[in-house]
């Protein structure tokens, strides 16, 4: 229900205003002649419902919004994973802040990890690698180290802490994303 919280509780709407030029959900529908509280309660843009009536200022009541639908694949190409932020550690671990990127990035503002040397661990966990992906769900992730108990030792993979520090010290980092499909 995080969704019907008020956005003028969240952030201040008139500062906003004062830069972009936006309305709210709750505006665009009492502008299309829909009740506010029909917002969709999870943060959903409904296309259908949202873009089926015109807007009250409109004359010919038959002439509806157009909506152009931005395809997931056009912002977040293969091979690139989307993650809210980069944790300060794994920034740490993985030695980002001391290795700037290769020559042509001509401002230097792209920074790069250091290739690894891999591990007989690190390789097993690579070649579980969905042929598409760069990433791995955490259900595989642990199946992996089960089924390498010999490279592993004896740990506890019920603990994710265990396992987050065993994959840490193979190269690999835990990563809380989503699909995006």
């Amino acid at each position: 229900m995080a969704f019907r919280l008020p956005i003028s509780v969240m952030m201040n709407m008139t500062h906003f205003r004062n830069r972009h030029a936006v309305i709210t959900v709750s505006e665009y529908l009492r502008l299309h002649g829909k009740d506010p509280e029909s917002e969709s309660s999870n943060g959903h843009w409904s296309r259908l419902f949202y873009h089926d009536h015109a807007n009250v200022f409109e004359t010919n009541q038959t002439k509806t919004p157009s909506l152009f639908v931005i395809q997931n694949h056009w912002f977040d190409p293969a091979g690139i994973n989307r993650v809210d932020y980069i944790p300060e550690a794994m920034k740490r671990r993985g030695n980002l802040e001391h290795n700037p990127g290769p020559e042509h990035y001509i401002d230097g503002s792209v920074e790069y990890w250091p290739p690894l040397e891999p591990t007989g661990l690190s390789d097993k966990l690579t070649a579980a690698l969905p042929n598409d992906h760069r990433r791995m769900d955490w259900t595989t992730a642990k199946r992996v180290l089960v089924n390498s108990i010999d490279l592993v030792g004896d740990v506890n993979i019920d603990d994710d802490q265990v396992v987050e520090e065993l994959l840490n010290s193979h190269g690999w980092e835990v990563l809380h994303t989503f699909p995006t499909v």
